[in-house]
C-alpha cells in the first residue's frame, strides 16, 4: 500500500487504487472467510458434536480404569487392615510378656 512504496515518507500519499487495493484483498478474505465457515465440517454445530464426542470416550476411559483398580484397591485395603490388626496383635503380646 501507500507505506510499502519505494519513495521518501513526506512524499508518500494515499491514493485511489490504494483504497482499491484494500477493496479487494477485504472481498478475497471475506470469500475465503466465507468457505471455510460454510465447510459443515467446521460449523460450531459439528465442533460440538466432535467434542462431545471425544468426551464421552474419554469419559469411557476413565470408567473402564477406575472399574479396574476397585479389585485391586480393595484388596490392598484387606491387607493392609490385617496387617495393622496383626501389628496390634504383636504388640498386645509384647506389652503383656512385660
Amino acid at each position: 500500500m501507500a507505506a510499502d512504496e519505494d519513495v521518501p515518507d513526506t512524499r508518500k500519499q494515499i491514493r485511489q487504487e490504494h483504497f482499491e487495493r484494500a477493496m479487494e484483498e477485504v472481498i478475497a478474505a471475506r470469500s475465503v472467510l466465507r468457505q471455510s465457515l460454510m465447510e459443515d465440517e467446521q460449523t460450531p454445530e459439528a465442533t460440538l458434536a466432535r467434542m462431545e464426542e471425544r468426551q464421552g470416550a474419554q469419559q469411557a476411559v476413565i470408567e473402564q480404569a477406575l472399574q479396574a483398580l476397585r479389585h485391586p484397591v480393595t484388596i490392598a485395603i484387606a491387607l493392609a487392615s490385617l496387617a495393622t490388626i496383626l501389628a496390634l496383635l504383636a504388640l498386645l503380646v509384647e506389652i503383656l510378656r512385660r
